[in-house]
């Protein structure tokens, strides 16, 4: 068992059509030559929080979309050694799955950081992010969401790679 300096909590969020959404984003863990990524929605747990209490509340702020407390389903989780702005040392994801309640998003809810470095959205194919050579956070998101979609659900959440 890990002393995480930081826990997060993101939110695999579906449309319709099964496409994921992801942020393009330079905010995150830093990575050796990697400018900016593609990431699940979702942030920093604060104090007090449930994992999904800060999923729903970092997923408003970051995309505008309202989702309720008991909609989201435990679907991975990723852990390792990393460096987020300034702080550094034992992290972990915790993933969740829920359907998106709408695909009209809205940033104006982000942090002034997270504004700073937001690039886009985007709305992806299990195809299109199995092939893609864009940097994709957590790794292996293409896999753990077609598993689901298929109906291989994962208990306890699955482990996918820091």
């Amino acid at each position: 068992m890990h002393d995480y300096v930081r826990r997060s909590a993101r939110v695999v969020l579906l449309d319709a059509e099964d496409r994921i959404l992801l942020v393009r984003s330079g905010f995150g863990r830093s990575v050796e030559g990697v400018a900016s990524a593609w990431f699940v929605p979702g942030g920093r747990v604060e104090g007090g929080e449930s994992l999904v209490q800060a999923a729903v509340r970092e997923v408003a702020e970051g995309t505008g979309l309202v989702l309720a407390v008991g909609s989201l389903l435990p679907l991975a989780f990723s852990h390792g050694s990393g460096r987020v702005g300034e702080t550094s040392g034992w992290m972990r994801d915790d993933f969740f799955w829920c359907p998106a309640p709408d695909t009209v998003l809205d940033a104006s809810g982000m942090e002034a950081a997270e504004r700073a470095v937001f690039e886009r959205y985007r709305w992806w194919t299990t195809e299109e992010l199995a092939v893609t050579e864009d940097p994709v956070f957590p790794r292996g998101l293409a896999g753990v969401v077609a598993d689901q979609l298929a109906g291989a659900v994962t208990d306890p959440p699955r482990e996918l790679p820091w």
